[in-house]
């Protein structure tokens, strides 16, 4: 008895280990870092770095508005986290990733995000992103 309680809590640690190293897709990668850069860095200039098509239009349209306008310092930013809720491919070259994004400012707000994501000349870009 002890044996088979042995190998089949070997085999859970096994099979739990590789879930955990599987690598997450690239556009997976590229949406986190998007994330991060444009909603917790609050920076669409570095978030222009990973963006394609409308979105990059969009942020250009951002960053015309806020020419000359100083970045708020980190003290005036709010606190934010995000959490990835589900990012999946249905063809090689597109992707849709549905996020949480938690700002705190004087009370907690939720927002849900929606970013689409396209593989142009095999690199990986979000095209649209909305909240």
């Amino acid at each position: 008895m002890k044996l088979v309680i042995r190998n089949f809590l070997f085999i859970f640690m096994v099979f739990f280990s590789l879930n955990q190293c599987s690598p997450k897709p690239e556009y997976q990668t590229i949406a986190e870092k998007f994330i991060e850069t444009y909603y917790i860095q609050i920076n669409p200039k570095g978030a222009v770095d990973y963006a394609h098509g409308p979105a990059l239009e969009k942020l250009q349209l951002e960053l015309q508005r806020l020419a000359g306008m100083a970045p708020p310092l980190p003290s005036e930013r709010p606190k934010m986290s995000y959490k990835i809720l589900s990012c999946k491919s249905d063809t090689p070259d597109s992707a849709e990733c549905h996020y949480e994004l938690k700002v705190q400012t004087d009370k907690m707000r939720t927002v849900h995000g929606q970013l689409t994501l396209g593989n142009r000349d095999g690199k990986w870009w979000v095209t649209e992103f909305k909240d």
